[in-house]
């Protein structure tokens, strides 16, 4: 077995938007925008026009390339984020026809549990699994409505 298995991902599933989608989300918060004004409410009429071109903007960003990894100590996100398995309630492996699979790990941490994401290769699902079952349970996940 493994010590330490790394990888690299993308830092989530990318899909092809029309070209018209950004000026669809742009024209759908300045009608919001315009509604708001006519209500008189400045703050929500520049919170939505705002938040439209921001989503219009990130939207259309590609996905980074994080390096993951799992070793003797947790799992790593980069150098930005370390989850050591004490504050792990466990994980899952989730697999679709689609899409490249995805570890998640259940934390401890916060009131709501929330999982963490990570895409990982499909050649290296058992090793994972594997190395990861010495350490937590394997957990069922349920799909949010999101």
């Amino acid at each position: 077995m493994e010590h330490e298995i790394r990888w690299s991902a993308p830092e989530y599933h990318a899909y092809d938007k029309h070209p018209l989608w950004q000026w669809g989300v742009i024209a759908g918060a300045v009608l919001l925008g315009v509604i708001a004004l006519s209500q008189r409410n400045i703050l929500f009429a520049f919170f939505v026009i705002v938040a439209g071109f921001l989503v219009s903007f990130w939207g259309k960003r590609p996905p980074r390339t994080l390096t993951c990894a799992l070793d003797a100590t947790g799992f790593h996100v980069s150098e930005h984020k370390s989850y050591p398995y004490e504050k792990l309630e466990g994980f899952a492996i989730i697999e679709t026809p689609d899409h490249e699979p995805e570890l998640a790990c259940k934390t401890r941490e916060h009131v709501l549990h929330a999982w963490v994401h990570a895409i990982i290769p499909r050649e290296r699902t058992e090793d994972i699994r594997t190395l990861l079952l010495a350490r937590l349970p394997e957990l069922e996940h349920e799909e949010s409505m999101s």
